[in-house]
């Protein structure tokens, strides 16, 4: 709810009360299809190598917090808020993500976590030891329209299956457009799209559509212990 409450108060003070009440009229129809996510994977050994990255861009995987560099915390905190960030940033690499920065020029544009299998708990089906999870790809909006965010996928790919990782997979919540459209240009290919509530000791989950072969290996999806994150985790 703090986390809420400050996103709101910052948009009202960047844009004022009129945009704001058209952002909450949004934010509530998402809120009605939130847990419907769009569920897309792909095939690492089978995928062609990424784009050369040129006008200054560059992708950097940053392992743990301590590897983190001053200058680049600041520019999440700044543009994500840091009440938000700063608790978000230590409790992913606390599960064992990865951070993965596109920048240019040396300053940070856009970011894209990826969550190793070990420290996944699955919500709407079970990964394998050599699955990955990618979440929470963002340009920032001053870099937006300059098809950064493929680009850095592509790369955040690449990256994984050099660690070892054969398949990785992506949820999208769905109406998410300008991100399914996005991935449209990247090895992800759709695979179904489900329904997933959280009850007390277990998790639920109604597929409304499959077009792909999940994993058929892991742990069962009933799992929600302290370790646990959900598709919309953002804090």
């Amino acid at each position: 709810m703090r986390d809420r409450w400050f996103r709101l108060r910052r948009y009202l003070t960047s844009h004022g009360l009129c945009a704001t009440c058209r952002r909450a009229a949004v934010v509530v129809g998402r809120r009605f299809f939130r847990r419907r996510v769009v569920i897309l994977g792909a095939e690492l050994n089978d995928m062609p190598p990424p784009p050369d990255l040129h006008d200054g861009l560059s992708v950097t995987c940053v392992e743990s917090e301590s590897q983190l560099r001053q200058e680049d915390r600041a520019v999440l905190l700044e543009k994500r808020g840091a009440e938000i960030m700063a608790p978000l940033i230590q409790r992913r690499f606390g599960y064992g993500a990865d951070l993965w920065l596109l920048k240019r020029n040396d300053t940070v544009v856009g970011m894209l976590w990826s969550l190793p299998r070990e420290t996944w708990r699955p919500h709407v089906f079970p990964l394998t030891p050599r699955d990955i999870l990618l979440l929470d790809a963002e340009v920032f909006p001053e870099f937006r329209g300059q098809g950064m965010n493929p680009l850095l996928t592509r790369h955040v790919l690449h990256g994984v299956k050099n660690k070892g990782y054969t398949r990785a997979y992506i949820h999208v919540a769905i109406w998410n457009t300008p991100q399914l459209r996005s991935l449209r240009k990247t090895p992800f290919r759709r695979l179904g799209a489900a329904s997933q509530w959280v009850l007390p000791g277990r998790n639920v989950v109604v597929w409304n559509e499959m077009l792909g072969q999940m994993p058929a290996q892991g742990q069962s999806g009933d799992d929600h212990g302290p370790g646990s994150l959900s598709p919309n985790d953002t804090a």
